[in-house]
């Protein structure tokens, strides 16, 4: 098992580029977060992307997959972050404050209504017949 501040082979990291690349990833250290089309739950720190499983294990691999564009993080909003709301009865999608005290927000992400971008909502309120 690998410790958050630790490399591979257990020495403590002097220069260390690993918030810079969270950063460009959209995401902060040690926020855990899941991928597209994956399973399980990974964080990013200061010795590079770990994936849970049981425990908290390297996942290098992954990582470069993430800097290469082969894999995606899955966006989630943050509480208090603007987003884009699409609603059934709106013709076009509605910039408003996500909060995760808000059982309808909630309601909305897990059906996947809400977006980072108005051109996401967009496309989704096409692909479902909203607007054409």
């Amino acid at each position: 098992m690998i410790r958050e501040n630790e490399d591979l082979h257990g020495r403590r990291n002097k220069m260390n580029y690993m918030k810079k690349v969270a950063n460009m990833l959209g995401v902060e250290l040690g926020e855990e977060f899941y991928l597209k089309k994956g399973n399980f739950k990974y964080k990013l720190v200061q010795s590079g992307l770990l994936f849970k499983d049981g425990g908290w294990y390297d996942a290098s691999i992954t990582l470069g997959e993430l800097l290469s564009g082969e894999k995606e993080i899955e966006w989630k909003p943050k509480d208090g972050e603007q987003c884009w709301f699409i609603y059934a009865d709106i013709q076009e999608p509605q910039f408003e404050t996500f909060s995760y005290t808000a059982y309808h927000d909630n309601i909305l992400l897990s059906r996947g209504l809400i977006t980072k971008t108005k051109e996401d909502a967009i496309n989704i309120m096409k692909e479902w017949g909203w607007l054409e």
